[in-house]
């Protein structure tokens, strides 16, 4: 299946230069010239709020299947036992009713203060409850360690429009036709 005029999911943070900028500052305040250790990763705080709000926009896994184990009563009908139900973050993580602006690339939307209200099940890319994925915490943490080595090294550029780049989803979601970018070496 493709996707078509979405935006890329790994490298929203190559498309400006306030979320590296910023990134970079946090990684040269907490962790400096020094190796990038679980204590570090705990306190980069934006940098948590990147990867959080990359994950939202393009969740690695594009439907959560579950079989119902029991009738269910929805408001308009009720869902057999035995009955496919499919949860798809792809769309949850962009609904209106949750997010404001849920096409943009906003960080700051995972603050303590701005997440406090948000309903529960608003943010499931690793899916939720006792069938949540297992690697969750350590994906996490790798792309943490990940973002804070590039954006303490690198600066990244594309020339590339958000509305260029398709998706493609199967067992994971990434672009039909890969990344465009520029990497250069920064001026540490």
């Amino acid at each position: 299946m493709k996707i078509q005029n979405w935006r890329s999911e790994r490298v929203k943070l190559t498309m400006s230069m306030i979320f590296q900028e910023k990134a970079r500052g946090e990684v040269k305040e907490v962790v400096g010239d020094e190796e990038v250790t679980t204590e570090a990763i705990c306190q980069l705080v934006y940098i948590d709020m990147i990867v959080r709000e990359t994950i939202r926009l393009f969740p690695v896994g594009p439907l959560l299947p579950r079989i119902s184990t029991e009738p269910i009563e929805l408001t308009s009908c009720t869902v057999p036992e035995g009955c496919s139900l499919y949860m798809v973050p792809f769309a949850t993580h962009r609904d209106p009713r949750y997010w404001n602006k849920p096409e943009e690339f906003i960080p700051e939307r995972f603050t303590p203060e701005n997440s406090k209200n948000r309903h529960p099940f608003a943010y499931l890319p690793f899916s939720s409850g006792f069938r949540s994925c297992p690697g969750s915490k350590y994906g996490t943490m790798c792309l943490k360690v990940f973002v804070a080595h590039v954006v303490r090294s690198y600066h990244l550029e594309s020339n590339m429009k958000l509305d260029q780049l398709q998706l493609h989803t199967h067992i994971s979601t990434r672009s039909s036709d890969g990344y465009k970018l520029s990497i250069k070496k920064t001026n540490n």
